[in-house]
């Protein structure tokens, strides 16, 4: 197996580009190349961040691994990915496997089954990002309400406390709070519950299914998983690309059968690395 994550990850300021982020992917990764075509995303100074949740439920999930090597591609953990990275042993030693999904890997030659583990155990559980607005954070499963801020749990992280790890994977609590707020007169907005020493945070891991799928927040905590991998068949489903600096609305939200402007077909292919 490869070396063990690192923990906590950091990004300088993209000074040349633009920076954006998308939700639980799921193995959608046409869509995903379709959003950033719309996009008119440019691999040579844009960059493009994720919630993690690369794999399982989508039929594209073997991709994965080859969107992990890509330069401008920065994806932090998620419990669906964690699995399979951990499968021959990490810091959780609890069982965190996921129920209900697809065995997509069966069809997959056993060589590249295990590069794909090992590229997934290389992703962090956490991405900082510095900006002009201050540092942005993403963790797939979100900050647990019990810490007063980013910096207690990011260094929970960094020190490998399996409660802290195990809750960037797979907290729901804070989710479920953001859903009953963001339901409320608050619209989201909760003082008590404000990361006081960032700017803003991005989350996956909890769809708002009773919502029809979409986006919502809890004060400067921002939950995007919109469904992308049920897009196909849920109505309300999308695959959501936000920039990373303004999470307040999707830059787009894509369908299967959201038309592509005919000036972007083929373009993204020809330009990713």
């Amino acid at each position: 197996m490869s070396a063990p994550p690192r923990h906590v990850a950091r990004h300088r300021p993209n000074t040349s580009g633009r920076d954006f982020v998308v939700g639980d992917i799921h193995g959608a990764f046409t869509l995903l190349r379709q959003a950033l075509a719309r996009a008119r995303f440019n691999p040579a100074t844009d960059r493009l961040f994720s919630v993690g949740d690369l794999v399982d439920r989508g039929v594209e999930s073997p991709a994965a691994a080859e969107w992990i090597d890509k330069p401008w591609f920065h994806a932090v953990l998620g419990n669906h990915d964690a699995q399979y990275a951990f499968m021959k042993g990490g810091p959780i030693s609890e069982d965190i496997s996921c129920n209900g999904v697809e065995r997509w890997w069966l069809s997959m030659p056993e060589q590249r089954f295990e590069a794909l583990c090992q590229a997934l155990a290389r992703l962090p559980f956490a991405i900082e990002v510095e900006s002009a607005e201050g540092l942005i954070v993403l963790v797939h499963a979100g900050v647990p309400l019990d810490y007063p801020d980013w910096g207690s749990f990011a260094q929970a992280l960094r020190d490998g406390h399996e409660g802290a790890l195990i809750a960037a994977l797979w907290d729901r609590e804070s989710a479920q709070w953001a859903q009953d707020v963001t339901d409320g007169p608050e619209r989201g907005i909760e003082p008590g519950y404000w990361l006081h020493d960032i700017a803003h945070a991005f989350h996956g891991h909890t769809p708002d299914t009773r919502n029809a799928y979409r986006p919502y927040r809890l004060s400067n905590r921002y939950y995007i998983d919109t469904g992308a991998c049920f897009a196909h068949k849920r109505p309300g489903a999308t695959l959501s690309l936000f920039d990373l600096t303004n999470p307040a609305e999707p830059l787009i939200a894509l369908r299967p059968d959201t038309p592509t402007p005919r000036e972007n077909d083929g373009s993204l292919s020809r330009a990713l690395p």
